[in-house]
């Protein structure tokens, strides 16, 4: 896992569920799940965030962290804004709207993309939508998009990616991005209020 950072977005805005990121989850803001999920993997997190009580709990637990200039319609602009200030081979993509995560699957993503000719494993929900359509890759980036007509989405659970290959191209996928399909309840994500009472059941289930 050397040369390999996992970039964490933190924003403190949110539309559906004011304060998201910062919400506890049994105890913990949910951004931290993703900060103890990248070091359990041995990956380097790093906290992109304009929140600063969230840089002054990074530098209290001496977690790399990057102030973000956020804009919400492109995540691009959060990894561009990380990659200009830290150096890597690899990144990883972890939104804290994800805190439930399989123990080794990044390491195994990172190994099949070091293995692989092509630039990005990613893992995929199963009902939404990322696919080929012809011979050309195509993306739905939302359960609401009406255009939506393809075979699974990618909803920002875990994303791994070749940094030599982002840099001239500032993309996340490619017609030969490879999908790892997960399942319940690692497949699950934080969008509203009812699913915060949701991962708060399944994880009282699982001490």
């Amino acid at each position: 896992m050397e040369n390999v950072i996992a970039i964490i977005p933190a924003k403190a805005t949110s539309e559906r569920v004011p304060g998201k990121n910062r919400r506890l989850l049994l105890g913990e803001e949910l951004y931290q799940y993703s900060v103890a999920y990248a070091t359990a993997e041995g990956a380097k997190p790093v906290v992109s965030t304009d929140d600063e009580d969230i840089v002054a709990w990074c530098e209290k637990m001496d977690v790399a962290c990057v102030r973000e200039v956020v804009d919400d319609s492109n995540m691009v602009n959060c990894i561009d804004q990380v990659l200009a200030q830290v150096d890597c081979r690899y990144f990883a993509l972890l939104q804290p709207t994800s805190p439930l995560r399989q123990n080794g699957l990044l390491r195994t993503m990172i190994v099949k993309l070091k293995r692989s000719p092509y630039p990005s494993v990613y893992t995929a929900r199963k009902l939404k939508i990322i696919g080929h359509i012809g011979d050309e890759f195509q993306m739905a980036t939302r359960d609401q998009d009406p255009q939506t007509r393809f075979l699974y989405q990618f909803d920002g659970n875990l994303l791994v990616v070749d940094a030599e290959w982002y840099a001239p191209r500032h993309r996340l996928f490619d017609d030969f991005s490879l999908p790892i399909e997960q399942e319940v309840p690692f497949n699950l994500q934080i969008d509203t209020e009812t699913d915060f009472k949701v991962f708060e059941a399944l994880m009282q289930a699982a001490l």
